[in-house]
């Protein structure tokens, strides 16, 4: 009679176990579905697209803001075009002198929080595991990238409407004849961010609607 009553506890044991089990997993379901997890938790290549060409794209924004293409820390060796529509972020990069020959000679991350840009533990930004990786064909000296707002990682909905954005551009790019490492930055700078020894570029950048906003090309 003691092990048959023994028995039974442990089924019961069992049973109520796994019931506690099956309502903490249907409670996490429950949570996700309340959107309490982080809203487009990972940047995603698709619908990326990347257009090379030799001149200017002839794409209508709603907003623009331009910067400058630093090779080699100081060479100011060409520009990068932040835009956007209603659906889309576009990066335009021109590269005067062109493209190295080397594949994804085109890396860039883009968000709304530092905390989710790769970095050594210095706080250098890692290109390499930037999201978006592109290749440039190296005849071309323009290229245009159109990342969808959906595919960018984001702590909340990402739209036209404002939404402020930390871009970072690394380019292989060419700069007097040789191979240089490259970074989109604010023309003003007084130079570049240096941590233990390597160096980089930053850029900001607000969305707008283009019904606020007057439309702008890059021609």
């Amino acid at each position: 009679m003691r092990i048959l009553s023994l028995t039974r506890g442990i089924i019961a044991f069992l049973l109520i176990s796994s019931g506690s089990l099956v309502i903490s997993s249907c409670q996490k379901s429950a949570d996700a579905e309340n959107g309490s997890e982080r809203p487009n938790s990972l940047a995603t290549m698709e619908g990326v697209v990347g257009t090379a060409s030799s001149t200017a794209s002839a794409i209508t924004f709603c907003k623009t803001r331009d910067f400058c293409l630093w090779a080699g820390q100081t060479i100011n060796t060409g520009k990068v075009v932040i835009g956007n529509d209603d659906n889309n972020l576009y990066v335009v990069i021109n590269s005067l002198e062109g493209f190295q020959s080397v594949s994804e000679n085109v890396k860039i991350w883009v968000g709304d929080n530092l905390v989710d840009l790769p970095t050594t533990p210095q706080g250098t930004p890692i290109p390499g595991k930037f999201p978006y990786k592109l290749t440039v064909d190296p005849s071309y000296t323009w290229y245009t990238v159109t990342i969808p707002f959906s595919s960018i990682k984001t702590s909340g909905t990402l739209d036209c409407s404002g939404k402020g954005l930390y871009v970072y551009v690394h380019v292989d790019a060419i700069a007097k004849k040789k191979g240089e490492t490259a970074w989109g930055g604010n023309c003003l700078a007084d130079g570049p961010i240096k941590t233990h020894g390597r160096w980089y570029y930053n850029m900001t950048y607000s969305t707008g609607c283009c019904d606020e906003c007057t439309c702008k090309d890059t021609n």
